[in-house]
């Protein structure tokens, strides 16, 4: 945290009046209020419109966007904390200065951009409002103390006004108050105090942290070949607060090579906290137990998993606001016991200890772990809470934050897809016509209730948007849509959908708007106000690097999706937020490519060669099995052969990968009816976590077992099967994306750039897979096994050019030849003997294996490093 850190002389502490005010002056229930539909540029716009209408009014008299700061001595009876200061920053929306020198007057103005009445704000939210104006005015008063003029002796009082924009009605709201300097005065003073006792709370946390950080020695008995040099890659990245992106090999230890070094830094680099970001729950799993490890000499950590709020929801179907839920009831009156509890842990807060916490003190537990990961060192969570605008934490990386982030992200390849998910947004006629459904079959739509008049106010919004779905789908089928633009008709309906929708959910004139509406539809109407406000908020994003895509399927159902065929800007706009960044993977081959996906081209990069001895692993390429979707009927029967020819030459583990279900599901049959007595598993569609953790634990030394699974998934990367767990993979095909309108999207958009299109959208992504697949088998420096590529294509130069250096590859023109060769490294490696190369071995430098990684890391001439 910067406030505890000692990494200058000068302890500042900047915070801003909206953080101040929201940590300090929150009370009563957690709302689900209307600004939180609120998106960033629709509140810019309307903060335009209302200043363009003061300037109007007011002329040279009126300023917007006013900065005001101002500096608190803290602690100054503590000798030890004497030299901290708070500096509070913000900005005014409006300011009025009128009058004479000797008698001028102020008019202080915030803005709040909400969809409807103010009275449907919460007391206590208002409350907070009047707050964080009454903080600027004060932090005004005091900054022009020192003025020439002198403007705050001459004032008494000064006039503070509230303006609610409701961008349903386009109208105003002024709520106006006056207030006296010393009210001002006594206002700030007291929120400094109440953060001083929050500010305390970390201060002594790194009082106590600190020393023990410094004194932390690496948790392991020694570093893996290349680990040190990649912690200290991790550490210049956080000194210099850089970008930087590291591929290092499987079984290296990047997981705790990276969190090592950074929490290291802790108490020497401005740094607040360390997110660990994952595409899976594998990735948060290997990141608990590398902070286990960092705390087994007792060092002291804090650290919280975050997870998603329907997981850990108390109470499933409930609004998140008092009127609903008993966990939302008082929130902010116990949340601080709770918080407390939690930080009386020495050990890692996961989600069960949040619910413990939560249901001692009745409170919401997703709130109360956002609120605790405020006093953590380290936060492991999933992407999109720092990367999709829609749900990212906004505490955190927000416009308002002034906190220094650093993030570590885990398997950073996943970023591409991932990133291009969280930026994209898809509506079809098939929500549209399940909602007309719900209203048509409810016993409430001839009732004549008021929600049953309100649900039919939707009708003819839900068939305006099923009329603008056809009407590009008839554009699509000509030929005349342009993907380039956005779809402004089926914009506009969606907006009022949105806003009746609203306007339904908030009227309470009978009580709770859904109140006796069964669950089923309760949830389809906030499924689809949700889905259709990603909608509106993905179209604000709309850019070059965006196209319209429609889509219709087997049941006559159309699509439309705003399809981000490159998250590089978006990408790159959250990561300019963060102070520094380390992302890390295995597989970060070719370059160009994840510069030009990842928004890396000013970023530094680093390759570290694998610690493990080459011959340790062969992979053979068995070119006579054709995959391609037109000959897989046809060569079926020889890969099951190949895969019964494999299990044979040395009884363990294996895992099968296949570019899709369909193919797993084929083979699987096939499989099972020819080896009926061997223990076969298969990765299913629907897969839960029971399922999911019987997969995995097939896998032991006690018996053999193969799995089938798919490329890309959840058992293809991010599994740790070290030993005899896993033997030998076999990866059948190049792993390409099924060829669709989506990824020829992609495609024509990087040819249009003047890049190779088909690389870009299939190649590449298809082949990480590969690499993914191939890297679940070494895993450590014992480790021994075989891969095995099954296609043709393999042997072309352009995926040869595309294979690790370290692999030594060996080309099975037969079965037979694969099966001799097999069968021979397994009798080298069995026998304690080298495997070593062969003529035909491609890869392989003959290094020692220990030779220092350094040599694997290549300066680019401008004193940085990338990637050969």
């Amino acid at each position: 945290m910067t406030e505890a850190t000692d990494a200058t002389d000068a302890k500042t502490h900047p915070i801003s009046v909206g953080q101040l005010v929201e940590r300090c002056c929150m009370a009563g229930d957690l709302h689900a209020t209307t600004g939180s539909r609120i998106s960033g540029r629709e509140g810019l716009r309307a903060h335009q419109r209302v200043q363009r209408r003061r300037k109007k009014t007011f002329g040279d008299d009126y300023q917007s966007e006013v900065r005001v700061s101002s500096g608190f001595c803290l602690f100054e009876s503590d000798l030890e904390l004497e030299d901290v200061r708070l500096d509070i920053r913000g900005r005014i929306d409006g300011l009025v200065t009128s009058g004479s020198d000797t008698a001028p007057e102020l008019m202080i103005e915030e803005l709040k951009t909400i969809r409807g009445s103010p009275h449907e704000i919460p007391e206590t939210l208002r409350q907070s409002h009047w707050s964080q104006v009454m903080t600027y005015a004060s932090l005004l008063l005091r900054e022009s103390e020192g003025d020439g003029a002198d403007l705050a002796r001459y004032i008494d009082t000064v006039e503070l006004r509230l303006c609610y924009f409701d961008l349903r009605e386009g109208e105003e709201h002024v709520v106006m108050r006056s207030f006296s300097r010393r009210q001002l005065s006594l206002h700030l003073s007291e929120l400094v105090k109440r953060y001083t006792d929050i500010l305390r709370i970390d201060l002594d946390w790194c009082r106590h942290r600190n020393p023990q950080l410094r004194a932390m020695s690496f948790p392991l008995t020694q570093y893996r070949s290349g680990q040190y040099e990649l912690s200290r890659v991790v550490y210049g990245v956080l000194r210099d607060q850089g970008t930087a992106y590291l591929q290092a090999p499987t079984g290296l230890g990047k997981t705790i090579g990276c969190l090592f070094p950074a929490i290291k830094a802790l108490p020497y680099l401005p740094v607040d906290r360390v997110f660990f970001l994952t595409a899976r729950q594998s990735g948060v799993a290997n990141a608990e137990r590398a902070l286990a490890q960092l705390r087994s000499s007792d060092v002291p950590i804090r650290s919280l998993s975050i997870t998603a709020r329907e997981k850990v929801c108390l109470n499933p179907g409930a609004a998140c606001d008092g009127d609903h839920c008993q966990f939302a009831k008082g929130y902010y009156s116990r949340r601080t016991e709770a918080i407390n509890d939690l930080l009386a842990t020495d050990r890692h807060i996961d989600p069960a200890k949040v619910e413990q916490a939560a249901r001692t003190h009745q409170v919401c537990p997703f709130d109360l772990a956002l609120d605790t990961a405020r006093h953590m060192d380290v936060i492991v969570c999933d992407y999109n809470y720092v990367f999709d605008p829609v749900v990212h934490l906004r505490r955190f990386f927000g416009e308002s934050s002034t906190d220094n982030q650093v993030l570590l992200i885990d398997e950073v390849h996943n970023l591409v897809e991932r990133g291009r998910e969280m930026f994209s947004a898809t509506l079809g006629t098939a929500a549209m016509n399940r909602a007309l459904s719900n209203g048509l079959s409810s016993p409430f739509q001839h009732s004549g209730g008021s929600f049953a008049s309100r649900w039919r106010r939707l009708e003819p919004w839900l068939c305006q948007i099923v009329a603008e779905f056809n009407e590009l789908r008839q554009q699509a089928d000509v030929g005349n849509l342009d993907t380039r633009v956005t779809p402004d008709g089926l914009l506009s309906a969606v907006r009022n959908l949105c806003t009746n929708i609203e306007m339904l959910l908030s009227d309470d004139q009978e009580g709770s708007p859904l109140e006796g509406v069964p669950g089923e539809q309760d949830e389809a109407l906030l499924t689809l106000y949700f889905d259709a406000l990603r909608f509106l908020r993905t179209s604000e994003w709309f850019d070059d690097c965006y196209r319209t895509l429609v889509t219709q399927d087997e049941s006559n159902e159309v699509s439309v999706s705003l399809m981000n065929v490159n998250p590089a800007t978006m990408l790159a706009s959250r990561l300019q937020q963060a102070s520094a960044v380390v992302g890390f993977s295995a597989t970060l081959s070719p370059q160009t490519y994840f510069q030009t996906m990842l928004g890396g081209a000013t970023a530094d990069w680093y390759r570290f060669s694998s610690p493990f001895p080459p011959s340790h692993q062969r992979v053979f390429i068995a070119p006579y099995i054709s995959t391609g979707w037109r000959h897989r009927r046809a060569s079926a029967d020889k890969l099951v052969e190949l895969i019964g020819r494999l299990v044979q030459a040395e009884p363990g583990n294996y895992l099968v990968c296949f570019p899709s279900y369909q193919y797993l599901e084929d083979i699987y049959n096939r499989y099972t009816i020819r080896n009926p007595t061997e223990r076969v598993l298969r990765q299913y569609t629907d897969d839960d976590l029971t399922r999911q953790k019987a997969f995995l634990d097939a896998f032991d030394t006690s018996d053999s077992a193969t799995g089938f699974a798919v490329l890309g998934g959840r058992f293809s990367e991010g599994v740790d099967l070290v030993g005899r767990r896993l033997i030998g993979v076999v990866v059948v095909g190049v792993g390409l994306p099924q060829i669709g309108p989506e990824r020829d999207l992609i495609r024509e958009h990087f040819d249009d750039e003047g890049m190779d299109g088909f690389s870009m959208a299939y190649q590449y992504p298809g082949f990480n897979r590969v690499l993914q697949g191939a890297g679940r088998v070494i895993r450590s420096e014992d480790d021994v096994g075989i891969v095995c590529l099954v296609d043709d294509r393999f042997t072309r130069r352009d995926y040869n050019n595309l294979m690790p250096t370290e692999w030594q590859t060996v080309t099975c023109r037969d079965e037979i030849s694969l099966t001799q060769q097999v069968e021979r490294f397994w009798e080298l490696a069995t026998s304690g003997a080298p495997c070593g190369s062969d003529d035909d071995h491609r890869g392989g430098d003959g290094r020692d294996h220990a030779d220092d990684c350094a040599d694997s890391v290549r300066a680019d001439g401008k004193g940085r490093v990338g990637i050969d």
